[in-house]
């Protein structure tokens, strides 16, 4: 835990010092309106982001008009980088789609042992439809029926609290592979919350991977914002939930090392600038 936290620390210092390489352009346009993939491309750049969609849809099993759609997506928000590093971000983001792909074909495992019939073909004609938003390329569209499938635990339909948390696992990592990654993290928050009967330890593991996105996000695209949203969701999420033995090695280790986590927090606080620096646990990202 602690080796994480000095981690996003070191990170956030680098990238206030340096700002960002490009600032990404959150919701920049809808799903439904985003450019050609390869419109403003030279031909050999053309040639070269094609192949590397064919190479991956073999490579990750992932739909070639999943790849397209995300390379779209990122040409939008990060119209700026240079072309090299964009296809690189197609390689994560393909590795991401092909984790999400295997997610929904162990949830489409999970939901077929629902014991109510009628509750299990709407269960399963949900996930059925996002699979195939999916792999059609339509980010949004799969978005959506995947939140369709989160309310199920209510009266009309008790989906099991395990497969209600593969189904928030799913329908955040949408949001990764679309580029939304603070809104993963604002949902997987407000999941968190949503149910008395999740457990601390639920709770510490659906905030731990939020942390982990936005920390990955942030380091990979240089992004100060997610790093500092980064550090919010660990300081104010993730530890106060952590086990009590984590909790007590961690208070020896921050005392090690309260310059770096003070600089990685103070210029977003001298700033006064939103979604940055770490707040009360009832702030909102």
């Amino acid at each position: 835990m602690s080796h994480l936290i000095r981690s996003i620390a070191a990170l956030a210092l680098i990238g206030a010092q340096l700002g960002p390489v490009v600032p990404p352009v959150a919701f920049a346009q809808q799903q439904g309106t985003l450019p050609d993939a390869y419109a403003g491309l030279t031909p050999a750049q053309a040639r070269e982001l094609r192949a590397t969609i064919a190479r991956l849809t073999r490579e990750r099993d992932v739909r070639e008009a999943t790849l397209v759609a995300m390379a779209a997506r990122l040409r939008v928000d990060f119209g700026a980088t240079s072309f090299a590093q964009m296809i690189e971000l197609v390689e994560i983001r393909a590795q991401e789609a092909a984790t999400l792909r295997a997610e929904l074909a162990t949830l489409r495992d999970r939901f077929a042992a629902i014991p109510v019939r009628a509750d299990r073909d709407v269960a399963q004609d949900l996930l059925q439809r996002a699979r195939a938003a999916f792999d059609a390329g339509r980010l949004g569209e799969a978005d959506q029926l995947l939140a369709e499938l989160t309310p199920l635990r209510g009266e009309a339909l008790r989906v099991r609290l395990e497969d209600w948390q593969e189904v928030v696992a799913a329908r955040a990592r949408v949001m990764v592979v679309d580029g939304r990654v603070a809104e993963s993290v604002a949902y997987r928050r407000d999941a968190s919350r949503a149910l008395d009967e999740l457990t601390r330890q639920t709770q510490f593991a659906i905030m731990l991977q939020a942390a982990e996105d936005a920390r990955l996000g942030g380091e990979r695209l240089a992004g100060v914002t997610l790093l500092q949203l980064a550090v919010d969701v660990f300081v104010n999420d993730v530890l106060p939930l952590a086990p009590p033995r984590n909790r007590a090695r961690r208070l020896g280790d921050d005392a090690e090392q309260p310059r770096q986590c003070a600089c990685a927090s103070g210029p977003a606080d001298r700033r006064g600038g939103g979604g940055g620096a770490a707040r009360t646990r009832g702030g909102s990202v």
